[in-house]
């Protein structure tokens, strides 16, 4: 059996803002060494061993810009540019197939480990 890796949150957090860089390119959001590129920052905050939340933050009109609003916008021509909400939820699902994962391989390993070898089932037929 496969012993579980841990997750390593850091990794996905960087892989996730390199993710949010390509989609403020794809979208032609501003520029490479923009205020809102630069502005793109991550931390895993840890509880003792346990990670307790990721954080990511950039600048607040990044927002607006996902929502097609903001300053000179009207309500008529709003048009959503979508960087941030659909790489959002593409990232958090990635995060969340990576933690069923891990906890599926721990769990089917504990109860490897938990079984003996010499394991005998007994079948009686009732009828």
């Amino acid at each position: 059996m496969t012993t579980p890796q841990p997750i390593d949150y850091e990794k996905w957090l960087s892989m996730t803002i390199d993710s949010l860089h390509q989609a403020l390119d794809q979208y032609n959001i501003g520029k490479l060494d923009g205020r809102l590129w630069k502005s793109i920052m991550g931390e895993v905050i840890h509880s003792g061993q346990d990670v307790e939340k990721i954080v990511i933050k950039f600048a607040q009109y990044g927002r607006f810009v996902d929502m097609g609003a903001g300053r000179g916008v009207k309500r008529g021509n709003r048009k959503r540019k979508p960087w941030f909400s659909k790489t959002k939820t593409r990232e958090v699902a990635r995060l969340r197939e990576l933690l069923v994962n891990g906890m599926a391989i721990k769990a089917i390993s504990e109860i490897e480990s938990g079984m003996k070898s010499d394991l005998q089932i007994n079948l009686i037929n009732t009828k």
